[in-house]
């Protein structure tokens, strides 16, 4: 039939260049009008690729894997997909352009390229890509096929054949993607991303984290030029490693500098007034570039219980945190917090990390994701529900630690005055850690149990901060975690002041008294600790004078008279007996041995530790 048509054109003296397009689109259509729409126009090799930044810095092993050749494949019809996944503004899209010019070469066919918006407010439909791509790629539009399916038939039929790369940048959801993904040994898709698009089955997976210090600096000096970062070394230094290597916020801060020539350390300390005020993702915009706008585009892509979830994560005291609390921050079931967490970790706003001897994951935000996460909650929530969100956090801890306290130390005398202070209802999956391992426990959760102390003491959450503390102050003393114990005891002591409570004054001034005797300071020891034994003794609380007494006597011992020790740990024994506080008993006799043998009596500091022996096997105590 083509050839016929050709005779007929040539009978009426039409040749040339109008036979040849006739031809093909006889071509195309010679059947259905619309079976091959690939072939209408022969069109230039497309090179699509956006520009390569000339101050790219690192990344050399990410490049060697988008570089590689692509692999031989029994199946022919077999996609070569290779996703680099990241937050926004970690440079994804810069990596994939700057590896494909690199490897310009191993696609003579050209590189295809398209902003799918995939997080923006209007993303572009893979129907609107394919008819961009046939277009660039020869087809005439009148040609082009109505129905999705049709271009990517098309568009598929037009890339057989070919060597290229096609680049879908900034994709959001596997359904954006599969329409356009080309099969074949010679073509190669490349896709970046915010999450990691579990649904394609992908040839390579490139998780893309920020630059490293070293990297960060050099990306510094190839904007601000490298004779005034070595001037400025350390300020340069210290810029490169404040925002975790996120290179969208390093160019963000170099174009300020250029704009506004000022020395690095002057520029630093703004910085540093502006984090400590929740502020820095303000100085953090230049131009069209902007951090918060980018995270921002990241938080309206999630469905809006989860974008509420994140933001709460903004308001959680700690740096990092178990899917507990976030059962407990977001009012769920722990099985909705793991899938909470799932979602945002997909989405590249939480980042997790393993802990080792442990198979729990550890979740965290970055620094500049954790100051927008807390703003959009200041923005849209109540104060009152921000705080409403940090009690059951730390109520949370307290019902963890307390298991904890329960385990090292058990009976409960030592903290019976802990009782005003609400519990969270806890999952029973939860319990085992902190009894089974409650040293290990504690030492996981120590910085954050102190970040809920101080945001306690911040919110005026009187009774959790103080009960919080003293639950947490066993274990920090057998962890010799001194510094940790006195932060917290200090804010205690300052949240009892407010309740004007004597039992919990005694039993704060208890924890700092043993503290002090750890680390050395002997008179504000023995001050601290003869108060807590007087108030323990005007409230009545026979266990808290027991306990603070022995307290006072091993200052003695340590830096006074033994004999006068002795005499405060015998008083402490016939008070122990006197009430039956058989561990009470058990602790002040291997005291005695200890203070017995000390003063060269040997068998008398032998029979008070047998003693003690037998009383802490009767009470089941094993650390005794």
């Amino acid at each position: 039939m083509q050839d016929q048509s050709w005779w007929v054109l040539a009978a009426t003296g039409i040749t040339g260049v109008v036979i040849q397009t006739f031809s093909s689109l006889v071509d195309v259509g010679r059947l259905t009008g619309r079976q091959d729409t690939t072939r209408a126009i022969t069109a230039p090799v497309p090179r699509q690729l956006p520009a390569d930044l000339p101050d790219f810095v690192g990344r050399d092993r990410e490049i060697a894997v988008l570089r590689a050749p692509p692999a031989r494949r029994k199946d022919a019809a077999t996609t070569d997909i290779r996703l680099v996944y990241g937050q926004g503004g970690v440079g994804k899209t810069s990596l994939v352009v700057h590896a494909l010019e690199l490897g310009s070469a191993g696609f003579p066919d050209g590189q295809l390229y398209v902003d799918l918006q995939g997080y923006g407010p209007n993303p572009l439909s893979p129907a609107e890509a394919l008819s961009g791509w046939l277009l660039d790629l020869g087809v005439d539009e009148r040609l082009i096929p109505a129905t999705l399916t049709e271009r990517s038939r098309a568009f598929r039929s037009r890339m057989a054949g070919r060597r290229a790369a096609v680049f879908l940048d900034n994709a959001g959801s596997e359904e954006q993607v599969r329409p356009l993904l080309v099969a074949g040994g010679g073509c190669v898709t490349y896709i970046t991303s915010r999450e990691a698009l579990g649904g394609l089955a992908a040839t390579v997976r490139i998780p893309l984290d920020g630059l490293s210090v070293s990297e960060s600096v050099e990306l510094l000096s190839r904007i601000l030029g490298r004779d005034r970062i070595q001037q400025e070394e350390q300020p340069a230094q210290q810029l490169a490693s404040a925002f975790g290597g996120l290179p969208l916020a390093l160019r963000v801060l170099s174009g300020r500098l250029v704009s506004e020539p000022r020395p690095l350390a002057t520029f630093l300390a703004r910085l540093d007034r502006r984090r400590a005020a929740g502020q820095l993702l303000s100085e953090l915009t230049f131009g069209d570039l902007s951090v918060a706008a980018s995270l921002a585009l990241s938080r309206e892509h999630l469905p809006l219980p989860t974008q509420t979830a994140f933001d709460l994560l903004g308001l959680h005291p700690a740096d990092e945190w178990s899917d507990w609390s976030v059962a407990a921050l977001c009012e769920c079931s722990l099985l909705d917090a793991q899938r909470l967490l799932e979602r945002l970790t997909g989405a590249q706003l939480v980042k997790t990390r393993t802990v080792a001897g442990t198979d729990e994951p550890r979740y965290y935000l970055h620094d500049l994701v954790r100051e927008f996460a807390r703003n959009q909650a200041v923005l849209n929530m109540p104060e009152e529900s921000r705080e409403q969100a940090v009690r059951r956090i730390a109520s949370a801890y307290l019902a963890m630690t307390d298991l904890a306290d329960e385990a090292i130390h058990p009976g409960g005398v030592r903290h019976q005055g802990r009782t005003q202070a609400p519990r969270y209802p806890l999952d029973p999956d939860l319990t085992g850690r902190p009894v089974s391992d409650p040293f290990g426990w504690c030492r996981l959760e120590r910085d954050s149990i102190a970040a809920l102390v101080a945001a306690c003491h911040r919110i005026g959450a009187w009774s959790l901060c103080w009960e919080l503390s003293d639950a947490a102050s066993v274990a920090l003393e057998n962890l010799r975690s001194w510094d940790t114990g006195i932060r917290c005891a200090e804010l205690a002591l300052d949240a009892v002041r407010h309740l004007d409570s004597d039992q919990a004054r005694a039993a704060i001034l208890r924890n700092l008294g043993e503290v002090d005797r750890e680390i050395g300071e002997r008179d504000r020891a023995i001050a601290r600790l003869e108060e807590s034994v007087r108030l323990f003794d005007k409230v009545g609380d026979e266990y808290g004078v027991i306990d603070a007494s022995c307290n006072l006597g091993l200052v003695q011992l340590r830096w006074g008279d033994p004999n006068a020790a002795e005499q405060i740990f015998l008083t402490a024994l016939d008070r122990a007996r006197k009430i039956a506080d058989v561990r009470g008993e058990a602790w002040t006799l291997e005291i005695l041995g200890e203070c017995a043998m000390i003063l060269g009596r040997r068998t008398a500091g032998v029979r008070y530790l047998q003693d003690a022996t037998e009383l802490f096997a009767a009470a089941g105590e094993r650390r005794g």
